[in-house]
């Protein structure tokens, strides 16, 4: 005959259990850049030298940064 404490896996005497898993705590927050953060920062870097130079093209940047300039010197 089957005792009862036998059917299930039940710690009744209150001993540690050798194939109880412990619950580890979790991973520490991730810092700094990550390849997806330096992908992004260098396709904004590209997509902001490609503005810049299609507006020194046109004279337009140059216009605006010599107006700047001008403002701040006088």
């Amino acid at each position: 005959m089957i005792r009862p404490v036998e059917r299930f896996a039940v710690n009744i005497g209150g001993l540690p259990d050798p194939t109880e898993s412990k619950i580890a705590p979790p991973p520490p927050p991730r810092t700094g850049i990550g390849p997806a953060g330096l992908v992004a920062a260098a396709c904004l870097g590209a997509t902001l030298t490609l503005l810049a130079q299609r507006l020194f093209e046109d004279g337009r940047l140059l216009g605006h940064l010599l107006g700047l300039l001008r403002d701040l010197a006088g």
